[in-house]
């Protein structure tokens, strides 16, 4: 296959694991898995998992790591993790084997796009995709970079094929094969090593004669003539026509040209022909389809499950990855660019949304990487554009519209599910139905998976905060404790400034009630930090582990200089700090800011008087007010109290203001960059 030859050698496949002998064997395998897995999509993983230990082919072998890597994802949960990577680096090991004999014993199943052992790459480009988000996510720093590695290779096989699958169907149109995407794997300089070479270097168990004996039977083997390639003096007495001045293409004459359209016309009225008298085996793509997002062929143009399972997949994968690499920092997009990362974030949404057409657990799963980035991520943006605002092949906009029905659709392919509830209330919340969102979170809690429901308790701890129902946002945040383990000096310390509110909100009126959330405060507060630096990404601290750390902190020197509780010596409202931090202003209506105006007046806290003096506490507070009264459409007043409190100000001076307004940022800016722009 064009472009799949630097897949790099992997472990043999362990003698217990029976290779289909034929192609009906392979479909009634993949078959299987895929109905195993499907399960997930019910939130029913071990019924997956129990399924997918029936039959030990490749297939199942990914099936099995795939469970195990949505628990891990959605937990995070150190053990989880460690089994992940093992299940991973099986089915690793298997699918390459299966690829191996398939390119060297065709006739399994012979495919009409692609190359023999492409349905095996994809579950080996899969394989190594998960397993480096796996690694990514992991505490290590060594283990990071093993997962960038995974990822570069990763993102070699399924370029290929998406190349390879863009050819085949450039033929079919009758139009040039497409050139104009760089490919990732390039040729090697004269004397440098190629990829193959660079790993079997890498690997210590791997001897000198090992790497002989790999580059000999190495399908891109150098030979000396590519090697002075570059190097070829140029004919000095020029033969032929002579180049003319200007570029002329490939010319031909007129009588060929004439020749050769008759022959076209000719061809197309046969393949019309045959189009009309056999529709189950279409070899063309479907034209019914008038949706700007499409990006190969239609459903009907795969008859075989081999390929439809491949274009799935690699159109999943593959626009992941450009969605991916879109959003990284420029610094760092420039330094993956030399390796051969180029991300596309038009292309990914593209591929993304051409999965969505399948009914299996590839188009699932791009269904919820689209609602994730659009909901999710999109959602911490304050200047989103819309369907009225782009045209219609622009996919840097927020569609609406396609997502409420993508929703629809999904909700009714897998009822059983709560992942679509979850993303209906994150569409609900992002429009400002703040109330209709908890509607829907309360009755989606009998999830079988708890990592489920951990993600459905956080979105609900977060719409209770914008709604300043500071009790549910209390309990909520103490649930994910208990549902959770990543993040709890975060969970802690929300529920422990909505404490702080209630407090506050109960103060004046009945000093004896308000008691009682003054303690629990003051309780939640203080154990936050102990939690702190318990979990890390990439061997360095969580950022809101830092921040917690930092507050509580300021807040004890200040009650010990001051000689009041803990509680006394918080100045500007945390849980409005922690509603600006996760962009809670953007979800709330009029009546909701004007409720967050009100908890940042300086009567709110206990001791107003020594904080109008506290330049760091002016600056915070100027910052909500701000964003509270953008949001309300008031630019001109927002605008004013920013000259006034915060840029009249050196930066070092508002250390602690610049410090939330950075990690607000930071969250949100790549996101919202456009990649083509």
């Amino acid at each position: 296959m064009v472009g799949l030859g630097g897949w790099l050698r992997g472990p043999s496949k362990p003698a217990s694991i029976a290779a289909p002998k034929s192609p009906v064997d392979e479909e009634k395998q993949l078959e299987h898995a895929l109905a195993a897995v499907i399960w997930i999509m019910s939130d029913d993983v071990d019924k997956a998992d129990s399924a997918l230990h029936e039959e030990n082919s490749s297939f199942h072998m990914l099936g099995r790591g795939l469970t195990q890597f949505m628990r891990s994802v959605m937990g995070f949960e150190q053990d989880v993790m460690k089994e992940a990577s093992d299940r991973l680096a099986a089915a690793e090991a298997s699918s390459w084997a299966d690829m191996k004999r398939a390119q060297k014993e065709p006739g399994i199943y012979e495919s009409r796009l692609y190359s023999p052992g492409a349905e095996y790459a994809l579950c080996h480009a899969e394989s190594q995709l998960m397993s480096s988000v796996v690694a990514l996510l992991n505490e290590s720093l060594t283990e990071s970079i093993r997962g960038f590695y995974k990822l570069r290779k990763a993102y070699v096989t399924l370029d290929g094929i998406i190349q390879e699958e863009a050819a085949y169907m450039a033929k079919q149109r009758g139009t040039p094969t497409p050139t104009e995407r760089p490919r990732p794997r390039r040729e090697s300089m004269p004397g440098s090593f190629d990829e193959t070479e660079l790993e079997s270097m890498s690997d210590s168990n791997t001897s000198e004669m090992d790497l002989e004996a790999k580059n000999a039977n190495s399908p891109q083997k150098r030979t000396p003539e590519d090697s002075d390639l570059e190097f070829v003096d140029a004919t000095e007495t020029p033969t032929g026509m002579e180049t003319p001045s200007n570029y002329l293409g490939h010319t031909i004459s007129n009588q060929d040209f004439e020749a050769q359209m008759k022959d076209l016309i000719i061809k197309e009225k046969e393949k019309e022909e045959e189009r009309e008298g056999e529709s189950s085996r279409t070899t063309i793509i479907s034209a019914k389809s008038k949706d700007s997002s499409d990006q190969g062929p239609e459903v009907d143009f795969f008859a075989n499950p081999i390929d439809l399972f491949i274009h799935s997949g690699a159109n999943l994968c593959y626009g992941l990855l450009q969605l991916i690499l879109s959003m990284v920092p420029p610094a760092f997009s420039k330094l993956l660019s030399i390796i051969g990362f180029k991300g596309d974030r038009e292309l990914g949404l593209k591929l993304l949304w051409q999965a969505t057409k399948f009914d299996n657990i590839k188009g699932a799963a791009a269904g919820l990487v689209l609602l994730g980035y659009y909901n999710g991520l999109l959602g911490f943006c304050d200047i989103v554009l819309t369907d009225n605002d782009v045209g219609e092949d622009d996919h840097s906009a927020l569609p609406k519209a396609k997502c409420d029905e993508l929703i629809t659709t999904m909700k009714a392919r897998y009822p059983e599910s709560r992942l679509w509830r979850l993303e209906e209330a994150r569409k609900e919340a992002g429009d400002g139905n703040l109330r209709a969102a908890i509607e829907i979170l309360n009755s989606n809690q009998d999830s079988k998976m708890k990592q489920v429901l951990a993600l459905n308790m956080f979105e609900r701890s977060l719409c209770s905060m914008a709604l300043h129902d500071y009790e549910l946002c209390s309990e909520s945040f103490v649930a994910c404790t208990k549902l959770n383990s990543w993040s709890h000096s975060l969970y802690i310390f929300g529920a422990g400034s909505a404490q702080v509110e209630l407090y506050r909100r109960y103060r004046v009126a009945n000093p004896e009630f308000a008691k009682k959330y003054k303690d629990k405060a003051t309780q939640l507060l203080r154990q936050a930090p102990t939690l702190a630096g318990k979990k890390r990404f990439m061997a360095k601290q969580l950022p809101f582990d830092v921040y917690v750390s930092r507050k509580v902190q300021k807040w004890e020197e200040r009650a010990k200089e001051w000689k009041v509780d803990l509680v006394d010596a918080i100045g500007v409202s945390p849980i409005e700090e922690m509603t600006y931090l996760w962009n809670g202003y953007k979800k709330m209506r009029s009546g909701d800011l004007e409720i967050s105006l009100h908890n940042l007046e300086w009567s709110h806290a206990t001791h107003p008087e020594k904080f109008k003096s506290d330049i760091d506490e002016i600056g915070v507070r100027s910052l909500l007010r701000a964003t509270v009264l953008r949001n309300m459409g008031k630019y001109g007043e927002a605008r004013q109290l920013l000259m006034d409190d915060l840029i009249s100000h050196d930066r070092y001076v508002l250390y602690s203001c610049f410090y939330i307004a950075s990690a607000n940022i930071s969250l949100k800016k790549h996101v919202q960059r456009p990649s083509s722009r």
